[in-house]
């Protein structure tokens, strides 16, 4: 396992250049135009002079840490941070916009919705899809429902789902998932948004900026679907991550394999 770090540092353009000098050279990719942008790995010399220069000068950056991981850690892993297309990203659109009713949770920032009808949607681009969201919502179609019930996978259940439009030609389901998760642990690396903290709920503003971490103990209870305590993000993007069991992994992977691949 390696951590990457993919960085945005902000200031004075000058002095961006003169690091930018500094760690190109052991960056996987560095881009200098209003900002400059690398990414680069937390086990270099050039990650230490990096680091070293923004605490010299005091340098504003964003940060962002993934890791790689081998054949052999994925397969050991237990658990996976499940991430789904979300087709209606580019004008923002979502399940409320074609009719589907929801009550707040929260009366100050609105994150957090009940939905209180069934999900109400443009079936035809979803079924372009054996996955996707509208966000939050997750749509599975008959092929992924059949797999989850032949696999007697745990954690969720399902709802019918409406076409904005009235037509009936596609099948398409809800996929409720039913397990939270108690609370990360207190490794994990999360930003606060300066102005979109919530001070209500508390919920939105923070930005996951590592894996997910669990202590072992944490999920005892775990189902093969489950949602973290924790929401992550901002605005129409603040919601729970979605964490699946090792069966759930292989069993897509599996499609994936396939001539028919999972979409």
């Amino acid at each position: 396992m390696r951590r990457r770090a993919t960085m945005t540092l902000r200031g004075n353009k000058d002095l961006l250049k003169e690091v930018f000098e500094k760690v190109k050279n052991y960056a996987t990719s560095a881009e200098l135009i209003a900002n400059l942008r690398i990414t680069i790995y937390q086990d270099t010399v050039g990650f230490k002079i990096l680091m070293d220069e923004i605490n010299a000068h005091d340098i504003k950056y964003t940060f962002a840490e993934g890791r790689e991981y081998t054949k052999e850690e994925l397969k050991a892993a237990v658990f996976f941070d499940m991430e789904i297309i979300y087709p209606w990203e580019s004008d923002g659109k979502t399940a409320e916009k074609f009719g589907t009713m929801y009550k707040n949770t929260c009366k100050s920032c609105s994150i957090g919705k009940n939905q209180i009808s069934d999900l109400i949607i443009d079936t035809k681009k979803a079924a372009k899809y054996d996955i996707c969201i509208i966000q939050p919502e997750i749509i599975i179609n008959e092929r992924i429902y059949n797999l989850i019930n032949e696999n007697s996978l745990t954690g969720c259940n399902f709802r019918p789902i409406k076409d904005f439009k009235g037509r009936e030609e596609v099948v398409l389901y809800q996929l409720l998932i039913t397990n939270v998760l108690p609370s990360m642990s207190k490794n994990i690396s999360v930003e606060i948004v300066d102005g979109f903290k919530c001070g209500e709920c508390k919920r939105n503003g923070e930005i996951l900026r590592s894996e997910v971490i669990y202590d072992n103990t944490s999920l005892h209870e775990a189902s093969d679907f489950n949602l973290t305590q924790e929401y992550f993000g901002l605005n129409l993007y603040c919601g729970r991550n979605i964490i699946v069991s090792s069966k759930v992994y292989s069993l897509f992977n599996k499609i994936r394999l396939n001539e028919n691949k999972i979409k």
